[in-house]
């Protein structure tokens, strides 16, 4: 986890060699920058890229900028299936070695698997560092510092609602895509 504030030397390739959610995080200050496309151009490529944006400078209110790749299980709801495709990263030198590795279809109702695995990441977590001396923090005011990133349609609302469909969809996009990542900047 990076958290914006600090010296920027070497950040990139400490982010992509940062432990999983499974292992204690590191916290690593870099400078804030009001143009927050310095930071994301640096990861951009790598795989399944995102980037929540806080809105400043123009917006006043706007505290962090997320940003994250290479999600270690994606999720896409496309009608009623659900694919779940898991990946690993098996190379330091470039993307090449980020492999999808299982792939299941499933047709459960999507915001249930997504609460699900969110549950699952969070008991993984206490349990695998109850133990841990200096284990992260929880208090600490950041955040996101890996978990869930999901989109969800308003198709997906209205499916969940049971809202008819009066009108053809006019966009090709799933009803939702998300990704568990284990690790942000």
């Amino acid at each position: 986890l990076l958290k914006l504030g600090g010296k920027l030397s070497s950040v990139f390739y400490k982010l992509l060699t940062m432990p999983t959610v499974s292992t204690p995080y590191h916290i690593i200050s870099i400078p804030y920058h009001t143009d927050s496309t310095v930071l994301f151009n640096r990861i951009r490529a790598l795989p399944f890229a995102c980037w929540l944006d806080s809105g400043k400078p123009k917006s006043y209110s706007g505290r962090y900028d997320v940003m994250t790749a290479q999600p270690s299980r994606r999720w896409v709801t496309e009608g009623s299936k659900t694919s779940i495709m898991d990946y690993h990263y098996a190379s330091d030198n470039d993307n090449s070695g980020y492999q999808e590795t299982t792939a299941n279809i499933i047709d459960e109702n999507p915001l249930t698997i997504i609460n699900q695995a969110s549950e699952q990441l969070t008991s993984n977590y206490q349990q695998s560092h109850s133990s841990i001396d200096g284990a992260f923090d929880l208090s600490l005011d950041l955040p996101f510092t890996g978990g869930v990133i999901a989109y969800f349609s308003y198709e997906l609302g209205r499916q969940q609602a049971n809202i008819p469909q009066l009108s053809p969809s006019d966009c090709d996009l799933p009803e939702m895509v998300a990704g568990l990542y284990e690790w942000a900047v």
